[in-house]
Formats: structure tokens, C-alpha cells, sequence
């Protein structure tokens, strides 16, 4: 982190990913993600150093260029890491635990969590990389969440990148194809209601309708083992 001292004050700027908190890091992905927003230095700005709006807003405009050139780092890819489901914080071990599927109460907080956010990392882990032994219940959720949301914030991208990729990767192999378990189950239900509705105004036969209701059957015998 480098600060620049000029006569009107100290401004912390990173110059590398190594200097990026995981908040930084989804302040700036969420900003990009607008696509309809027109680009604003002030507001990139604003995410990375402890100033507010403002006070950038008073600064020289050659002053801004200089810290714009500090954060051209950002335009490069973060260093790429083995996906781990493990971090130490503070002599503290946090990790997901990958033998065993979301419950219900994790899943349900993780979509919440990321239902208007998609890069809502903070919360995603906070839900699902704790201490051994801890349960994600209720008193998790109320007491504990919150302060645990903030440490995460607080770390490092670059250390926090592992968990990340972990994590999408659980994700891709067990809560997708339960979605699409989900998404294929209503649409065999839709399809009996189809083909009911064929025979009952005398469009197809009720060997045809047999057959086909076998069918569906057997497909939907076959997504329940997904």
C-alpha cells in the first residue's frame, strides 16, 4: 500500500491485488456488472482509498491521475491459485465442508445472500467456511454472521481466491444439477398434464397415453438419481 502525501493529506492507494480487500473486490466487480453505467473515475476511485466522495471531488485533477495510475493493476488477472477449502485468520482455521451436501438453512442463506449480488463472496463464505464444530443455525445466523461477514471483508483477495474457486466448484457439481433436477421434474409433471388433457378430449388413445405416462416414468426414476 503506498501512501501519497501531498499538502492536502495522506491517500492510501494499493498497487497491487495483494492490497485488495475482498469488499474492494466486490465493490469494483459490481460496478463493472452495471453495464448501462456510465464510467465515473470519482466512483472507482471512492472504492479503493479511505476517502470519501467529497474529498476526491476537491482534489486536483492531476492529483487523480496519479492515483488512477496506482490502481493499474487493476487491468491485470489475479495471480490464479489451487482452489482450497481451507483458510487461517488470525491463528483461526476456517473451511467448507465438502463431505457433505448444503442443508437447507445454507442454501436458503446463500441465495439470499446473493439474490441481488451475484459477487456477495463475504456472506457466501461467511455461511459456509467455519470453525470445526460450528453449525449454521439460527444463533449462527443472528450472533455470529455478521461479525464473521466482516472478517472476511477485511481479507486479502488474493488469499481469499481459493475459497472462491472452491466454492464455485461445489457449486457447479452439487447445486446446479439439483436446480436442473428441479427444472426437469416440473416439466415431466406439465407433460403428464399434457397428455391427459390429449386423451380426455379424444386426441390420443389410452394405449398411447399408457405408453407415454411409462415413459415419463421411467425418466423421471432417472433425474431422481441426480
Amino acid at each position: 500500500m503506498q501512501n501519497d502525501s501531498y499538502n492536502f493529506g495522506v491517500i492510501k492507494v494499493p498497487t497491487s491485488w495483494d492490497e485488495v480487500t475482498l469488499l474492494q473486490f466486490e465493490k469494483i466487480n459490481e460496478y463493472y456488472q452495471d453495464k448501462e453505467k456510465t464510467f465515473n473515475v470519482v466512483d472507482v476511485i471512492d472504492i479503493f482509498i479511505d476517502k470519501d466522495k467529497d474529498y476526491i471531488m476537491s482534489l486536483p485533477a492531476e492529483f487523480l491521475e496519479i492515483i488512477l495510475d496506482k490502481l493499474k493493476f487493476l487491468s491485470t488477472e489475479i495471480e490464479t491459485k489451487e482452489p482450497s477449502n481451507k483458510i487461517e485468520i488470525n491463528n483461526e482455521v476456517y473451511q467448507i465442508n465438502f463431505m457433505e451436501k448444503l442443508k437447507a438453512g445454507e442454501y436458503i442463506a446463500v441465495e439470499m445472500a446473493t439474490k441481488d449480488n451475484n459477487f456477495n463472496y463475504a456472506s457466501v463464505l461467511a455461511i459456509l467456511c467455519r470453525k470445526e464444530n460450528e453449525i449454521f443455525d439460527s444463533t449462527f445466523e443472528n450472533e455470529v454472521l455478521p461479525n464473521r461477514v466482516a472478517l472476511f471483508e477485511k481479507q486479502p483477495i488474493t488469499k481469499i481466491i481459493p475459497l472462491i474457486s472452491f466454492f464455485m466448484n461445489c457449486y457447479i457439481l452439487s447445486v446446479l444439477p439439483s436446480q436442473l433436477s428441479i427444472q426437469l421434474k416440473e416439466g415431466i409433471n406439465q407433460e403428464r398434464k399434457n397428455i391427459e388433457s390429449l386423451y380426455e378430449s379424444g386426441q390420443v388413445s389410452r394405449r398411447s397415453m399408457k405408453s407415454a405416462m411409462k415413459t415419463l416414468k421411467k425418466l423421471e426414476k432417472t433425474i431422481n438419481g441426480i
